[in-house]
């Protein structure tokens, strides 16, 4: 990815970023409905998780790094995210 011209990681980032406030407009619309809890903790637990994904893989570059970083990264997410669908279920 560093070897990219300049214009193409101005392209990249923009996209993420236009992706990031898309999903945050999503995510404020869905306040403004009256739907059950189970179903918006799962909706925004889905939603951060698709944007520190984003964040993490772009700006902070973990696409471009070694491997073992994204497993580092990935392994608290994963617990993250079962031990939330847990405490929903529960």
């Amino acid at each position: 990815m560093e070897n990219q011209p300049p214009s193409s990681n101005i392209r990249i980032y923009f996209f993420v970023f236009i992706t990031l406030t898309i999903i945050t407009a999503v995510e404020v619309l869905l306040t403004t409905f009256s739907l059950p809890r189970q179903t918006t903790n799962i909706a925004f637990l889905t939603f951060s998780l698709a944007k520190v994904s984003l964040v993490a893989a772009f700006f902070m570059h973990l696409r471009s790094d070694a491997k073992l970083y994204t497993y580092i990264f990935l392994l608290p997410t994963v617990m993250f995210v079962l031990f939330a669908f847990l405490t929903i279920a529960s």
